[in-house]
């Protein structure tokens, strides 16, 4: 899917889900008549999108920080990316719960006793957009209910830095490490920011536009009248996109044969135009070499002696003995 938004556009560079559901309803609205009660569809959706704004904003600060507190002189003082790990582990959080506020929203256009869950629309939404949730909810679930960490790890080559995070959890011995349930893949068993921000921006406004037509479609065009005015700021989300614009296309070697999501802006005549696509045009490959240093979070239990390791350039997983 490729989407552009424009700032001289009504709605400017917000998702497309607001300007849908800034428009006035002659349907009735069932918000309040269910059970989970939510305020109006259109205040539900923004609070849930600034709180995913936010925290793609804390992380991008960490990021964009984070350079400086890796001593390069001496690697052994590196004293870890926790609170980065933190602002990471809130932006998945904040995406998992998207889903429950969207089909919360959905839920807002049909009245108790509804066939909600029988509606084709509801499940053309929900196929739409199962597979990216479904990767979100793995992670969010593991870190909830399995004492699941993130994990930062920080691959220094010649030329560059690339930030990366991987998920922690324990094998069959008990062994810490990534999960093996959610890094399938042996020798990389990491991700990198510099993939993963561009990955949930462009979902973001994916489901944004599979929110908007299924809800188009539940009620009817002729049902809705168009906003012709639409309160909000662009300058949160040109940032955040100017932000990941600026992050190198750095992918490890396992991502690169993935789905590439791509995210661009261009400014012209004070206008300001981005472009999100999933998947996109691939970035320019930036080889990151047959050498490298790594630099891991370590974090102890105070019985584990034996780790996991996220990368390895020969055999699956090594374990490293500690003392």
């Amino acid at each position: 899917m490729k989407i552009t938004r424009a700032s001289n556009q009504i709605g400017g560079l917000l998702p497309e889900a607001v300007v849908t559901l800034s428009s006035v309803f002659s349907s009735p609205l069932y918000n309040t008549a269910h059970p989970h009660k939510i305020r109006h569809p259109l205040g539900s959706y923004n609070l849930s999108l600034q709180s995913i704004i936010n925290n793609f904003q804390l992380v991008l600060q960490g990021l964009y920080a984070l350079p400086q507190s890796v001593p390069l002189h001496d690697l052994s003082q590196y004293q870890g990316s926790s609170i980065l790990m933190e602002c990471q582990k809130n932006l998945l959080r904040s995406l998992d719960e998207h889903q429950d506020d969207c089909e919360k929203i959905l839920k807002s256009f049909f009245a108790p006793g509804d066939n909600f869950n029988g509606n084709p629309c509801v499940q053309k939404f929900r196929d739409a957009t199962s597979d990216y949730f479904s990767d979100v909810r793995k992670i969010v679930n593991h870190l909830k209910h399995s004492q699941g960490r993130l994990r930062g790890a920080i691959v220094l080559t010649n030329t560059l830095m690339v930030p990366t995070y991987y998920v922690e959890g324990v094998d069959a011995e008990g062994n810490p490490g990534p999960d093996l349930e959610i890094h399938t893949h042996p020798n990389e068993a990491a991700i990198s920011f510099f993939r993963d921000l561009r990955y949930h921006l462009c979902n973001l406004y994916g489901i944004s536009a599979h929110l908007a037509e299924a809800i188009t479609q539940i009620v009817g065009s002729q049902n809705m009248e168009p906003a012709t005015e639409i309160n909000g700021s662009d300058q949160q989300i040109a940032s955040i996109v100017n932000a990941i614009c600026g992050l190198p296309g750095g992918f490890l070697k396992h991502e690169k044969v993935a789905d590439i999501p791509f995210v661009g802006v261009c400014q012209a005549n004070g206008v300001i135009d981005i472009t999100l696509a999933f998947p996109g045009d691939p970035l320019p490959d930036i080889d990151l070499g047959s050498r490298s240093v790594v630099l891991l979070d370590w974090v102890g239990d105070g019985i584990s002696k034996t780790f996991r390791l996220p990368f390895t350039p020969s055999e699956p997983y090594p374990k490293a003995e500690t003392s």
